[in-house]
């Protein structure tokens, strides 16, 4: 029968063990106390037994059964597990537990025989149980502490690799923009190199053809010039041959 199998037949049953958890909990019930103690407590409870009936026939304190079944259901068997030792069968003498009511199959149980606690014996054990339960929660806080922390650590180091990678990319995107500044200040400076050089070209054109303009007309206005005093010499000299 597997795990799965077992639990089924526990919701089915109503009891609190399963086949494996029981007969290890015989086993515990034949060590010594208070381990012995708690074993048995949970067995009459697995019949159908009350806090009362496990009390009055363990020695422990309806109270002390209460707890220990508290947390048996929310940790399971590991809380018996530090317990655990084997024993000869011959060396516990047996004694019959009664079932608070029907159960299918056995309706007893042979389990070890222990003397009742007083009560200063109980409160003791009770202290005692206190004391090894806090050990244990205090570990168990220090694991999670140690969890949590490495969580932290984990989630710091991606925090910043997240900012890094952000600041890396800012950087980045600071540089392109410097590098088209830069790209578009050297297009706009030969743009207008481009301009001045064009405007001093169409200048020098405007002021050449000026000057060819002068030249025209002053050329113009010499031989016109050429053209009169030629005329005034061959005039002189035809006036000088008729005094004549």
């Amino acid at each position: 029968m597997n795990i799965l199998q077992e639990n089924q037949q526990i919701a089915a049953t109503g009891k609190l063990l399963t086949t494996q958890e029981q007969a290890a909990c015989e086993e515990i019930a034949q060590g010594e106390a208070p381990h012995s103690q708690r074993a048995r407590a949970l067995l009459i409870l697995n019949q159908q037994g009350t806090p009362a009936q496990a009390s009055e026939q363990t020695g422990l304190s309806e109270t002390q059964v209460k707890y220990w079944l508290a947390r048996f259901r929310k940790q399971g068997l590991p809380v018996l597990a530090g317990a655990k030792k084997r024993v000869e069968k011959s060396s516990a003498e047996p004694v019959v537990v009664k079932a608070a009511g029907p159960v299918s199959g056995e309706a007893t149980k042979k389990v070890a025989k222990t003397k009742p606690q007083t009560k200063m014996e109980q409160e003791k054990t009770m202290k005692k149980e206190k004391k090894v339960a806090s050990k244990e929660d205090i570990k168990k806080d220090k694991k999670s502490l140690q969890s949590i922390e490495k969580d932290a650590k984990k989630k710091a180091k991606k925090a910043a690799k997240k900012v890094a990678k952000k600041a890396a990319l800012k950087i980045k995107k600071e540089l392109k923009a410097v590098h088209k500044a830069e790209k578009d200040a050297k297009k706009a400076a030969r743009k207008e190199e481009k301009k001045i050089k064009k405007a001093a070209k169409k200048e020098a054109k405007k002021q050449k053809t000026a000057v060819k303009k002068v030249e025209k007309k002053a050329s113009k206005k010499i031989v016109k010039q050429v053209k009169k005093v030629k005329k005034a010499k061959k005039k002189a000299k035809k006036g000088g041959k008729s005094k004549k």
